[in-house]
């Protein structure tokens, strides 16, 4: 690692710092998620051995948020998802700083940006009942697969399946996943649960996230947080508060293995 994890978190805090202030000069919605939630409840901050930043937002806001940075990108900051990058394997957008690195070694001639990173979740109208949720995860899930699998080239031990699915044209594989997303987007504001594009897809009840707004404190700062923030984390971790135990208190970089961090030169001096 040839920065620091307080590096690492430095720039991390400034990006979601220009990514809340075009939000909230833009009157778009957000709130913090996943870790960084949890983080601002547990915290008051980073959890300590965490190595990024999530943000969670309804699609429609998700793409003009999008819009906005295609027209005045803050500077240094790309905005990254599947319509800005052909062989981007994610469902969710990124935010990446240019002029760094975030970058898998065994990923790294990906043809894709692999600076520090932001996390920004969208979240979909849910349909009802147990055939509409079955339906929608399993739209999720192929999507996901879909672009997953521009991976897998780059892996050693990719399972046989994967390795069959990218084999399919690129183009097939990206329409697929469109037309998947867009089976999930069900376009109504009246539903009672809303489904999350994260990284395993969850159902969450529309009033966790929109009833009386709430803020909380990271890193001194205050952000827009989910409502009912106890719901949301219960569902998301169960016993949140309870830290993990130390064998289990790290960030991404142990979890995928040979990460290259770098946070003065960029990810394209290591190709």
């Amino acid at each position: 690692m040839v920065c620091s994890l307080n590096d690492i978190h430095r720039i991390q805090f400034e990006m979601l710092k220009s990514v809340v202030e075009i939000c909230e000069r833009n009157n778009l919605t957000y709130f913090l998620a996943q870790g960084t939630l949890l983080g601002a409840v547990r915290h008051k901050g980073f959890i300590p051995w965490d190595d990024d930043i999530d943000i969670i937002m309804p699609i429609e806001d998700l793409k003009k948020l999008g819009e906005i940075f295609r027209k005045e990108a803050p500077d240094g900051l790309y905005f990254e998802n599947s319509e800005a990058e052909f062989f981007c394997p994610y469902l969710w957008t990124k935010v990446r700083k240019d002029n760094t690195a975030s970058m898998p070694a065994r990923y790294k001639n990906m043809p894709v940006h692999w600076g520090i990173c932001i996390d920004l979740f969208p979240y979909y109208s849910a349909r009802s009942g147990f055939i509409g949720r079955c339906f929608t995860k399993f739209c999720f899930k192929v999507a996901k697969k879909m672009l997953g699998t521009f991976m897998t080239p780059y892996e050693k031990n990719a399972g046989l399946f994967n390795r069959f699915i990218a084999v399919l044209p690129a183009n097939f594989r990206r329409n697929v996943a469109k037309a998947c997303l867009k089976l999930i987007d069900i376009k109504k504001n009246d539903s009672e649960y809303v489904f999350a594009l994260c990284k395993d897809g969850k159902f969450l009840r529309r009033e966790w996230l929109l009833g009386e707004e709430k803020r909380l404190v990271f890193e001194d700062e205050s952000f827009r947080v989910p409502s009912d923030y106890d719901a949301f984390l219960t569902e998301m971790f169960g016993d949140y508060m309870t830290p993990p135990p130390k064998s289990e208190q790290r960030g991404h970089d142990l979890k995928m293995g040979d990460i290259i961090w770098d946070c003065e030169k960029s990810y394209k001096e290591y190709i």
